[in-house]
């Protein structure tokens, strides 16, 4: 049925009061032509009636809505699981034979939408081979229920056929998903729902950061389903060569965390993998393998010490560093001239892991050796500050924006204070001493300190405020600072020496249990100060560590200059080393970032590194390490997930089929109650104005009666 309706500018009353006006104006103007043949007189009062009539239609701007009332067959929407775990073959059988005799028995129907999903959703018409491949790397129920809400008002959506194993390892639960759309949905499940016979390497868990030389514990956790007694050999691989293995019992299902430990003896990037050998029935070996990565920063490293006078702080300190071996000390020491001894060398400032400041600066250290480790510190470089009973403050201004605090005033008065832990930095890395409490380190003996009063910076963390004779002075006496590409550490304090010599020391002569403080607090303080500079202007990174074959790589780059803002001039170039090797330039994308996507690469274990250079000078550099194709979240769970799919039917009205059953599920979500089609209504405007035509007919209505009047020789 269809209707219409006019509407126009000004009142329908107004609009035929005028036509009638203008049909008698043109009654009246040819009453008195001399016309002998009454036919033409009509003729022509008509023409010219019709012409103006459409004119003052026109001058009103008609618009005629035209509305057709119609139905829109219900759809039923088929929601087919196309990820990797559907061709697992478990106690049910093949669970990709199942699914293919679903896709051979679709048939492609005006009621019937299917939606093809894994980790996206496409919508397709029918059902084939060329949309149906199982590739999917994982699974995200939720996002193929979101899929339906644009296409359930649009198309008339009534009811939904979802074809799973039930097993979801992307997105959140897609119950809630379901009850949102409110339409019955009807599970098809796929896969035996018993627990099969199966070794899965969870999860390989190690630090993403370690030291040369350092013990790097390693944990994997193995679930174990379904075996009786038997024996798990597990293999660890570093780099691709066998590093060592152990064995664990097991009995019935069972989840194993089973211990290794690896001393990295070279810096780059530590490609770690576990691989457990195959028992007899495992419903799927591709589980039995799992990777990780920790970069591996070398502790061969260089301190410069610049020291304003000799002092016990300085030879303890030394002491602390060279118990490493790797590592080497370069202390340069005011003399009494203004000297130094050895030679102050800008080199060894430049090639330094850190700059250690300690009774630094005095009040007669020249200008220009303040001014060139200044110039250090604006390069990034972390800083130590110790103080000592020289420093002056006032000389301390040109590197106070590098250090976390800033000297407000300070007298020569030396007062012996206490360590006063702040209990919201307890837990701080530098502070991390085994079994030592907050209230511990007021056990220590005291240190000396002058009447210094100082405002931290901002960012900084004040670790520690000072204790004088049991009463908290509110004054920092320890802090650190993260900024920018800046670290820096500052110890309020001198004679922590005392710590050793007075605590440690008479304690381990009496033989009684007590931890060395000094050492522990001094090493938590150059490594959290050393990792600082690790690839600092470039970051190199991909969404995520495993890919399966086949799937495209995205790699980001962040460049930033030497102040830490993002650099859209760099050229950054990325080599991949592993089973394939290639290089590839990233392209900007604007704000410092640069992007490319890879494509192509085969299963194995792949190294990133990335390269910013900057007018042919080289700013950078970052890794990282990826595997392509070797374990995928679908194997990770290989037993169908019944109790899902249950719940999904019921929360939503629907039933629960096997695959079997398929065509039944199908049949009862096209014959339920909801199934039903809906009155559509289309409306549609017409906008007379728009239509040329009817000004030319007006025209020619008007050409019309002119050629009339000069046929009849009218004036």
């Amino acid at each position: 049925m269809i209707s219409y309706d006019i509407a126009l500018s000004g009142p329908l009353w107004l609009y035929l009061l005028l036509a009638a006006a203008a049909t008698v104006y043109t009654l009246y103007t040819y009453k008195y032509e001399a016309i002998t043949s009454r036919v033409w007189h009509w003729i022509l009062v008509c023409l010219r009636s019709a012409a103006l009539s459409l004119l003052l239609f026109l001058l009103f701007e008609p618009v005629v809505s035209m509305i057709q009332g119609d139905e829109q067959e219900p759809i039923a929407a088929v929601l087919l699981d196309n990820s990797t775990s559907m061709i697992i073959d478990d106690a049910g059988g093949s669970r990709e034979a199942s699914v293919r005799e679903i896709v051979s028995s679709a048939e492609a129907q005006p009621s019937l939408r299917y939606h093809i999903f894994d980790r996206t959703v496409a919508v397709h018409e029918s059902l084939d081979t060329s949309n149906v491949n199982f590739s999917g790397s994982s699974t995200d129920i939720s996002a193929a229920f979101r899929s339906l809400f644009r296409d359930a008002e649009s198309d008339n959506v009534r009811s939904v056929v979802l074809v799973s194993d039930g097993n979801y390892n992307v997105g959140d639960n897609p119950l809630y998903d379901a009850e949102l759309l409110g339409l019955p949905v009807h599970t098809v499940m796929v896969g035996d729902t018993s627990s099969p016979q199966d070794i899965v390497l969870r999860n390989v868990i190690a630090n993403d950061l370690a030291f040369v030389g350092t013990r790097l514990p390693i944990l994997a956790q193995v679930d174990v389903q379904g075996f009786a007694k038997d024996t798990v050999y597990t293999s660890m691989y570093i780099n691709g060569r066998k590093a060592g293995s152990d064995t664990a019992a097991i009995a019935g299902s069972s989840v194993l965390s089973i211990p290794f430990e690896v001393v990295a003896d070279t810096a780059g990037l530590l490609n770690i993998e576990l691989v457990i050998d195959t028992l007899a029935g495992e419903a799927s070996t591709k589980n039995n393998r799992s990777r990780t990565f920790v970069k591996v920063l070398d502790r061969g490293q260089s301190f410069a010490v610049v020291a304003g006078a000799p002092g016990p702080d300085l030879r303890f300190l030394r002491s602390v560093l060279e118990q490493d071996q790797d590592v080497s000390v370069h202390s340069m020491v005011q003399q009494r001239d203004g000297t130094f001894e050895p030679q102050l060398d800008k080199d060894k400032l430049a090639d330094a892991r850190v700059i250690v400041l300690y009774n630094f600066p005095l009040s007669d250290t020249r200008a220009d050796v303040i001014e060139t480790v200044a110039k250090q510190a604006k390069a990034g470089k972390p800083l130590l500050f110790i103080a000592g009973p020289q420093t002056d403050y006032s000389r301390l201004k040109p590197l106070e924006q590098f250090l976390p605090f800033e000297s407000l005033s300070n007298s020569p008065i030396t007062m012996d204070v206490q360590f006063d832990i702040s209990s919201r930095y307890a837990a701080d890395a530098l502070l991390r001493v085994e079994s030592v409490q907050a209230e511990d380190w007021l056990r220590l003996p005291p240190v000396y300190r002058t009447e210094l009063f100082v405002q931290p910076r901002p960012g900084a963390q004040v670790l520690a405020t000072a204790r004088f004779n049991g009463v908290s002075l509110e004054e920092p006496v320890f802090l650190k600072r993260s900024a920018s590409n800046q670290r820096s550490v500052a110890l309020l304090a001198w004679g922590l020496y005392r710590w050793k010599l007075l605590g440690y020391a008479p304690d381990e002569a009496r033989q009684e249990r007590s931890i060395d403080v000094y050492p522990i607090l001094m090493r938590n303080v150059v490594e959290w100060l050393s990792v600082q500079d690790q690839g600092e202007r470039v970051r190199l990174s991909t969404t995520k560590q495993d890919y399966s074959a086949g799937e495209t790589v995205e790699v980001v780059a962040q460049v930033y200059d030497d102040v830490y803002r993002p650099d859209d001039r760099a050229e950054v170039t990325v080599q991949i080393q592993g089973d394939q090797e290639r290089e590839f330039q990233l392209q900007s994308i604007g704000n410092g970032r640069y992007r490319a996507e890879l494509t192509g690469l085969g299963a194995g274990a792949y190294s990133l590194r990335a390269t910013a250079v900057i007018n042919e000078t080289e700013v950078g550099s970052d890794q990282l390490g990826i595997t392509v194709g070797e374990q995928s979240l679908e194997y990770l769970d290989v037993s169908a997930n019944i109790t899902l799919m249950k719940r999904l039917a019921e929360s939503t009205g629907g039933a629960f089929y096997v695959a079997a059953d398929y065509q039944e599920a199908i049949e009862q979500a096209m014959s339920a109650p909801t199934f039903t089609a809906r009155p559509l209504t289309v409306s549609q405007d017409i906008d007379f104005r728009k239509f040329m035509w009817m000004m030319i007919v007006a025209i020619a209505l008007f050409a019309a009666e002119w050629l009339g009047r000069k046929r009849l020789r009218l004036n």
